[in-house]
């Protein structure tokens, strides 16, 4: 018995050692990048995501160690090796996130509810492989522990085992240089510890793990959890059946129709900038912006119209900017598969229709990489930070691929370049303040005060040019909260439209990002207004597949498309109703632009 014990804690040190790896390792990386971060916010989270590592450590490692204990004795060391390899996976996973925390505490996900082509784009568009050098210097790390030899255990240091002749020789003191166990030779001293001790330390690490589970967790993993134990707790039956993406090539009601172009001629205007501002609420935009002191729509009310009732049709950046040129909707996730609706961004659009009318049509934006610019072969020119002429004087920040970007005012100069240069242009902007909440962090500006500084500084250099009677403003937000995607709040959305001789008005109409192509055509060439909408399809963002509805009596719906559950519901809509009618949706659009 004394030999058989022996041996499992000897085999074991492998699994400390890697415990201890991580928890060191974990504790490195979530103070460097809680310093590096220079936003004193961070701190806490950090805390309390280290906690979390902790606890998803010491659970893991108390499992292999019981499994090792109650295995056959013939079975320990491949139970060990299985228990030390599934340690080392989540010890490479935990390294990964540290280092994007707080864009995670800004969009929180549900790991279960991704797929393998949202996880290929997160990786290959979004983070980069830079993003995962913590996690390649934790499996390197782990190869070492994995692969260097255990010490000779201490029941064969004599050559034979314990409790057998010799007078029933007892194991020999750990101090012995060969007999002593390898993980005392891992461990520095300052952590040779007590058992005791070590187990009241990881009893008080558990309890404060328990009660700050009292809140969604920082920590990627732990909230993926809380999440699915919510919804067993829950235990929602399912309302509605899954959407199919396939067309079956069944009758389906066609209401994918194609923009069609004004017929008029844009003669008032030379110049329009379409300004898309990033993840602002029509709620924020009118306690905030629309109340600046002496700000850009003081100065312009007198001929500005605003929407109250506007709504972005996606929660996503790219298909929202793709709804706002070609009038079309894409049902699908955005970042997850683009395959499925790539063939949309040869649809007509308006940006098409312009650049035959002799506009130069230029699409800017200040991030450093920028794959998703809707219907890319209608540009003229298209600009990423690279392609500014300076951006020395400006503030750059990110600490991935996809948020690495320098301030939207740097892009100004480029802006008036192109509008000096041409004699029509049309300009859109895709701003970038805003996207992450490190901007605020290194500013000390609220993301509309600053939006509002840069329509000034905009506005006043077209002015000085004598441009700006023949300039026409389009000021939208993509869409709201993208984390909160069956809240109706973060569908409605600001659009504001300010133009010379344009008068004062507040509009109502129910309209979407779909109509506005059209409401540009009445603005730019004196076009009929679009009326309201009988009813509004919406798509959640990337995170997991949630659609909806709304009608005019603002009645609404929304629906988690993988577990068919309803996740938000004001009204009478029907689920099974709303259901079918975003498949006939799904469908039309499959078959005038799915992949064939």
């Amino acid at each position: 018995m004394k030999s058989n014990k022996i041996v499992v804690n000897t085999i074991n040190d492998v699994m400390i050692k890697l415990f201890f790896l991580y928890v060191l390792y974990q504790l490195l990386l979530h103070a460097y990048f809680s310093l590096v971060s220079h936003d004193p916010r961070l701190l806490i989270p950090h805390v309390i995501a280290y906690l979390h590592d902790i606890a998803l450590l010491g659970i893991v490692t108390a499992i292999g160690y019981f499994a090792t204990a109650v295995s056959p004795a013939g079975f320990r060391r491949t139970v060990n090796k299985a228990g030390s390899v599934f340690i080392t996976i989540v010890g490479i996973l935990l390294a990964s996130y540290p280092k994007v925390l707080r864009e995670y505490l800004a969009f929180p996900v549900n790991i279960f509810e991704s797929d393998l082509g949202s996880a290929k784009i997160l990786i290959s568009d979004y983070l980069g492989i830079t993003a995962l050098l913590p996690a390649l210097i934790a499996l390197i790390l782990s190869v070492l522990v994995l692969f260097t030899p255990l010490e000779k255990g201490i029941d064969e240091v004599c050559g034979k085992p314990f409790g057998q002749a010799d007078g029933g020789l007892k194991p020999p003191s750990t101090n012995n240089v060969r007999g002593r166990s390898s993980l005392t030779g891992f461990i520095p001293k300052v952590l040779r510890i007590s058992n005791k001790i070590k187990i009241t330390g990881l009893i008080i690490i558990l309890l404060i793990f328990a009660f700050t589970l009292r809140r969604p967790s920082p920590q990627p993993f732990v909230f993926s959890l809380q999440k699915k134990i919510e919804s067993i707790i829950k235990n929602e039956k399912r309302a509605v059946p899954s959407l199919t993406r396939s067309y079956s090539g069944t009758k389906i009601v066609d209401d994918q129709n194609a923009l069609t172009f004004s017929t008029k001629e844009i003669t008032k205007y030379k110049h329009i900038v379409l300004i898309v501002m990033e993840g602002v609420t029509s709620k924020d935009f009118e306690k905030e912006f629309l109340t600046i002191s002496d700000g850009f729509y003081q100065q312009n009310k007198s001929q500005a119209v605003y929407y109250k009732n506007y709504y972005a049709t996606n929660l996503d950046s790219y298909t929202s900017l793709i709804s706002m040129l070609s009038s079309v909707q894409v049902p699908y996730r955005a970042y997850a598969d683009e395959s499925l609706f790539k063939n949309v961004n040869t649809a007509p659009s308006i940006t098409q229709d312009l650049h035959n009318r002799g506009f130069c049509n230029i699409f800017i934006s200040t991030y450093e990489y920028q794959p998703f610019v809707p219907t890319r072969s209608y540009w003229d020119k298209i600009y990423d930070r690279k392609d500014l002429p300076s951006i020395n004087n400006w503030l750059s920040l990110g600490s991935n691929r996809m948020e690495s970007a320098t301030e939207d005012k740097a892009a100004i100069s480029t802006i008036m370049d192109n509008i000096k240069l041409h004699d029509k242009t049309f300009v859109l902007h895709e701003m970038v303040y805003g996207h992450s909440p490190e901007w605020r962090a290194k500013t000390g500006m609220t993301q509309l005060s600053y939006y509002n500084e840069y329509l000034m500084e905009l506005s006043e250099s077209i002015k000085e040019e004598n441009l700006l009677s023949k300039t026409l403003f389009i000021i939208v937000s993509d869409h709201g909260d993208r984390a909160k995607s069956s809240e109706i709040d973060n569908y409605r959305v600001p659009l504001l439209v300010v133009g010379d001789s344009i008068p004062y008005q507040s509009r109502e109409e129910l309209l979407t990002h779909l109509e506005l192509p059209e409401i540009i055509y009445f603005y730019a060439a004196s076009d009929d207004h679009p009326t309201s909408s009988e009813g509004i399809f919406f798509v959640g963002s990337t995170e997991k597949w949630v659609y909806g509805k709304m009608n005019r009596q603002n009645e609404y719906l929304f629906i988690d498309n993988a577990s068919g559950t309803i996740l938000s519901q004001k009204g009478g809509l029907i689920p099974i109703e709303v259901r079918n009618e975003f498949q006939n949706h799904l469908d039309g659009f499959n078959a005038k632009y799915g992949v064939k």
